[in-house]
């Protein structure tokens, strides 16, 4: 839990919110927290520019097995009735016991305001409840200019 509260304070020292031109380095990762007794820990970047393309990703490593992993990760943009959905990637492959699950996805870039939304069903192996681990989070919001596209 530390490494996570340390991951979120670096993030408000960075401002996390504004992009560069380059991927997301470590100090724009958020968590969503410690595991809490879940089979997997999930990642999420701010969106940020690269080759002409407003890129987010989301990050699942399982610390046990899990039968079922549904990954659906999002790019929403801000307009002025609030955030649209600009594009979504669903990746339903079970992960390996510790191994990364990537899951990116792009669309075209114009100026504004995006974050990156994840949203995860996890059914494990040994689940102590029955019932499978579901959630999602939210990334900072990034700001894209004219000049990043």
């Amino acid at each position: 839990m530390a490494a996570a509260a340390t991951v979120l304070a670096v993030l408000v020292t960075t401002g996390a919110e504004e992009a560069g031109c380059a991927p997301p380095a470590d100090d724009k990762v958020t968590t969503t927290g410690d595991r809490g007794g879940k089979a997997c820990l999930h990642t999420i970047s701010a969106p940020y520019v690269n080759r002409g393309r407003v890129r987010g990703e989301a990050i699942a490593t399982c610390f046990e097995a899990v039968l079922r992993h549904n990954f659906t990760v999002t790019l929403e943009k801000k307009g002025p009735s609030g955030w649209t959905e600009i594009q979504r990637v669903t990746n339903d492959r079970a992960p390996g016991k510790g191994s990364p699950k990537r899951v990116e996805v792009t669309a075209g870039c114009e100026p504004g305001a995006y974050r990156t939304r994840y949203y995860a069903t996890v059914e494990a192996l040994k689940e102590p409840d029955g019932q499978a681990d579901k959630g999602g989070a939210f990334s900072p919001t990034t700001v894209v200019m004219k000049e990043q596209c």
